[in-house]
């Protein structure tokens, strides 16, 4: 028998743990990462610039949004804010992504974890647009490791604003739906819509 999880939507910019990116820690400087910086605009606090960027969460509007950046507790003083539309993701520069993120869901389910809903995970990507930290929100705390984990390994174009690379606080929303085939399980995994 497993248990079925329904995710829920990720609280704004909820104050959790950071996570490094073990990959990163190894090879800071891997050749795609040397390119980027050569070819691709500098990275505003490499510039003294103090730039974010936020996307609206999933159930918030830019109003409140605002009003919460407003407060001034989420950055430092001076940095200056960019709000993103929610959905205004940019590419995923990670080609094994899904084939990992399906092998994540078979190793849940083999853990007779069975996953099927949509979720928003709140991610923080670095100026290079390697993911700094993940939180899912599942309510399920070896989910949310295994989610968080998985995401770690992962990387996006950059965010540019105005001529420069900024860190990033993105919603990414995924839908999971699980089936069993006889002695198969599959879950599919997608980025954005209703499972199927």
């Amino acid at each position: 028998m497993h248990r079925s999880l329904t995710p829920l939507a990720v609280a704004l910019l909820a104050s959790v743990a950071t996570a490094d990116d073990a990959q990163a820690q190894t090879a800071p400087d891997s050749a795609r990462d040397r390119v980027l910086k050569e070819a691709g605009p500098p990275a505003c606090h490499e510039s003294g610039i103090r730039r974010a960027a936020v996307m609206v969460p999933p159930g918030q509007t830019r109003d409140q949004l605002r009003a919460t950046l407003a407060r001034g507790a989420l950055f430092p003083a001076g940095t200056e804010v960019v709000i993103l539309d929610a959905g205004q993701l940019t590419p995923l520069l990670d080609p094994a992504f899904h084939e990992r993120m399906s092998r994540t869901f078979r190793r849940l389910y083999n853990a007779d974890v069975k996953i099927d809903g949509t979720l928003s995970v709140l991610l923080v990507l670095d100026a290079d647009g390697r993911v700094r930290e993940a939180h899912p929100n599942t309510r399920n705390n070896q989910v949310n490791r295994t989610l968080a984990e998985t995401w770690l390994e992962t990387r996006f174009a950059p965010y540019v604003i105005e001529g420069c690379r900024v860190p990033a606080w993105v919603h990414v929303p995924l839908s999971f739906h699980t089936t069993d085939r006889g002695p198969h399980r599959e879950t599919d995994v997608r980025m954005g819509g209703r499972p199927r």
